[in-house]
């Protein structure tokens, strides 16, 4: 019987920490140069049919060769730009974040971290990450971090389903971002000196 009361608080705990992160997300604002470049380029590979090889957004170095490692986030942001404008690039930031925070929330609870203290946890990391929350490629692979974490969590305490997500998650974190290369950071010492 106990557990029950247990388990609403610790829902309404987790809750109250999601919508004061959420809140922060959607409340941001949209930098201008760290996400309408990336729009453009999205456009740009939707009208040429192809991922850009020369530099086209500037008159000093128009025509050069250029290499545009992020395509998948500029498709993704141009798309979501057009299908619901800066409210729906809002609504995507808060599931990024509110995607990471929430795995991270689920971390926490695996390694048997009370409520209060992962409410707290959540809290501070949100605080202090709250400058890395701007709309850029990086954000999409919040997520995938967080995903990457649980498995690991779960996987050190004999639950392998996860695991099995990783591949496909290094695939699509790979085509977002550079930071790909913190998987194997994470995966590395796992399987060195996890039990």
């Amino acid at each position: 019987q106990n557990e029950k009361p247990r388990g609403k608080a610790e829902i309404l705990i987790f809750a109250l920490v999601m919508m004061l992160m959420l809140a922060i997300a959607v409340l941001l604002p949209l930098f201008p140069n760290d996400f309408w470049p990336y729009v453009r380029i999205g456009q740009e590979i939707i009208t040429s049919g192809h991922i850009p090889t020369t530099e086209f957004m500037t008159f000093t170095q128009f025509g050069e060769p250029a290499v545009y490692l992020y395509w998948l986030p500029s498709l993704v942001f141009w798309g979501v730009n057009k299908l619901g404008g800066v409210t729906l690039v809002s609504v995507l930031s808060a599931l990024c974040v509110g995607g990471f925070y929430t795995l991270l929330w689920f971390c926490l609870r695996e390694l048997k971290v009370g409520a209060l203290t992962s409410a707290v946890v959540l809290i501070l990391t949100g605080l202090v990450g709250v400058n890395y929350w701007a709309t850029r490629p990086q954000l999409l692979t919040y997520p995938l971090f967080g995903l990457a974490l649980l498995a690991v969590l779960r996987w050190q305490n004999k639950n392998d389903r996860l695991i099995w997500f990783l591949p496909l998650a290094a695939m699509l974190w790979a085509n977002l971002h550079g930071s790909f290369i913190v998987l194997f950071f994470l995966l590395g010492p796992a399987l060195l000196f996890g039990s």
